[in-house]
């Protein structure tokens, strides 16, 4: 099990990322491609706190300006949206596929369609820009 506590002092010691001593060699790879490219590694766990703390923090409203401008969530179809407010609220691709009766192949879609709409890169991303704050 991944250790927040563990994790927040290695990211302030300056660790690109954190993870679990007995990840698998294909996850070792992803972390190792995603450090590489500039970017940061939180387990799924870890990323799924953030999210949930951030969520908590920033409650979702998409008509709040970002940078003096309003996010367009008028690209989105509505169950593309349905899906990124659910996301948003730090809900899993389980949990939204049971709240809107819909699979949960059917949430990856729609979230990565919104994603793409909204030029997002993650769930992180996705809660900043829901909730105005990019």
């Amino acid at each position: 099990m991944e250790s927040p506590q563990q994790a927040r002092e290695a990211l302030e010691a300056g660790a690109s990322g954190y993870v679990h001593y007995l990840a698998v060699p294909m996850v070792l790879e992803q972390v190792a491609q995603v450090v590489a490219a500039g970017g940061m590694w939180l387990g799924a766990d870890l990323m799924r706190q953030l999210v949930l703390a951030t969520a908590r923090i920033l409650p979702v409203t998409p008509a709040k300006p970002v940078n003096g401008t309003r996010v367009d969530l008028s690209q989105l179809t509505s169950r593309e949206l349905a899906v990124a407010e659910l996301v948003a609220a730090g809900k899993t691709n389980k949990e939204v596929a049971r709240e809107l009766d819909i699979t949960e192949r059917t949430v990856k879609a729609h979230l990565g369609s919104a994603f793409d709409k909204l030029k997002v890169r993650d769930r992180l991303h996705l809660v900043l820009v829901m909730a105005g704050n990019t």
